[in-house]
């Protein structure tokens, strides 16, 4: 079926990419075969519990941001209303799973401001001490960032100057085009205009491993890109920052050198052509590329115990489901 789309690009489906091709399919190819569109288009949905926790901190976050925008209101108590939410995404997930595993899928507009968690879709036990370690983690993350220096720092600033605050405000991912016309997905936290300099903040409720950092980096000069293009600005009026909330953080935006720019742009044209060197292209009679077919056998698994265990998509394939085989259901997920 010919009905593929040209490869956009994004973090996360490079990161997809990178880890195992037919779990890309799965998450970007599959609505163009019958067969696994359905299935596969519900298990995208499934969420992780750090990847719930560190929703819950966003989405808090946002919140406050909110309201010191729109009413001159200072939320106080974050890390408990973090708690409370990321407890409550817990329950709607148990509540959602059934539906779901009936052939299902999460309705985005029912209220649950978070998909379900695979470990319950695959009968997973979460542990106590793993929602535990996440309820800490979410209480640090809030409160460093409601006492932290990069949010005091942030409230000098008119909120006019503030760009929309994504989902609070309605806006879907932002994205833009590159030198080279690949279409990149740019899901920035806070951007603002403060004098004749762009900032870009990116909240991390990570750890700041060495990997997790050098990640944070590359993110950040996509970031520092589609700033450049969204306020016409050149890269040295552009000023971004990593946000580790786990630990005090000082208000210290860098710019992002020309080198790092060049290498991020160049390997994202890179990945796109990858991709796109998978897909098969049918032409018209004038020799233009008129669709795409993306063949599930052009993009092979990468079967590993760790990667299959935690990923969503495991009951579609089979290479997934023999790793998989002598785990018990109890074994949790990584966090």
């Amino acid at each position: 079926m010919f009905s593929a789309e040209a490869p956009s690009w994004s973090f996360t489906r490079s990161k997809a990419m990178s880890e195992c091709p037919r779990g890309a399919w799965f998450a970007y190819h599959a609505r163009s075969d019958r067969d696994f569109a359905a299935r596969a288009y519900a298990l995208k949905d499934l969420t992780t519990l750090p990847m719930a926790a560190g929703a819950a901190v966003d989405y808090v976050i946002g919140r406050a941001m909110k309201a010191h925008r729109d009413d001159g209101e200072a939320l106080v108590g974050l890390a408990t209303a973090g708690v409370r939410l990321f407890r409550r995404q817990i329950q709607n997930s148990l509540a959602v799973v059934p539906e779901i595993q009936n052939g299902g899928r999460w309705d985005r507009s029912s209220g649950k401001w978070m998909p379900p968690l695979q470990h319950h879709y695959y009968g997973l036990d979460l542990g106590d001490e793993a929602v535990a370690r996440m309820e800490r983690r979410i209480v640090e993350c809030l409160g460093e960032f409601e006492s932290g220096a990069v949010w005091e720092r942030i409230r000098r600033v008119s909120p006019a100057a503030w760009h929309p605050l994504g989902k609070m405000d309605g806006r879907d991912v932002p994205s833009f085009l590159t030198s080279c016309g690949v279409k990149v997905w740019s899901a920035v936290d806070f951007a603002m205009v403060d004098g004749d300099m762009a900032h870009v903040v990116d909240w991390k409720s990570g750890v700041p491993s060495p990997s997790a950092q050098e990640a944070a980096r590359d993110q950040l000069a996509v970031y520092a890109m589609w700033a450049c293009r969204h306020y016409g600005l050149r890269p040295e009026r552009v000023q971004v920052q990593a946000v580790w909330l786990q630990a005090p953080t000082a208000w210290e935006p860098q710019t992002v050198d020309d080198v790092r720019l060049r290498s991020v742009a160049k390997r994202i044209k890179a990945e796109v052509a990858a991709e796109e060197a998978r897909l098969e292209i049918r032409l018209n009679v004038r020799g233009r590329r008129v669709q795409r077919k993306a063949p599930r056998e052009n993009f092979p698994p990468r079967p590993g115990t760790k990667r299959c265990v935690e990923c969503r998509f495991r009951e579609l394939c089979p290479e997934g489901q023999r790793e998989c085989a002598h785990l018990q259901t109890t074994a949790a997920l990584a966090v």
